[in-house]
């Protein structure tokens, strides 16, 4: 006898946002393990964008967000915010995006969004968040 669980999609974005937040906070640890768990921490939100779109992706953002609020603070949230959350929706937006070969057959073949492109909004997403923490923080040492 097999039995089959059902998990909400909604409990999901909020142990995600969860996750993510804790992956965040890690680096306080200021352990040998704090900077890779730092950032693996948009991979819940894009997991979460992946698996079940983006209302639950968003959700686990805003959980996310409201965390790092809780704990460490309103720059800590912005800087989150800015840096991984907003990323990771973007990137799971636009993989998930795609349109029918033929418009007159809507249940066909789909064609997806090209990877050249979604590597070049990714590189792109990532100089400007490089150059606004580097404006963030000051060039001086």
């Amino acid at each position: 006898m097999t039995s089959k669980a059902s998990v909400s999609p909604f409990l999901i974005a909020i142990a995600a946002g969860l996750a993510s937040a804790g992956l965040y906070a890690s680096l306080i640890g200021a352990t040998m393990v704090a900077m890779p768990l730092f950032l693996l921490a948009p991979l819940p939100t894009m997991i979460a964008a992946l698996g079940f779109g983006g209302w639950p992706a968003a959700v686990a953002g805003v959980v996310a967000i409201a965390t790092i609020e809780i704990g460490l603070g309103t720059a800590a949230a912005a800087a989150f915010a800015v840096s991984m959350v907003l990323p990771s929706l973007l990137f799971g937006t636009l993989a998930l995006r795609s349109a029918p070969v033929d418009p007159a057959d809507p249940e066909g073949p789909r064609r997806w969004y090209p990877i050249g492109a979604l590597l070049a909004v990714m590189a792109l997403t990532v100089a400007v968040v490089t150059v606004l923490g580097a404006l963030a923080i000051g060039y001086d040492a």
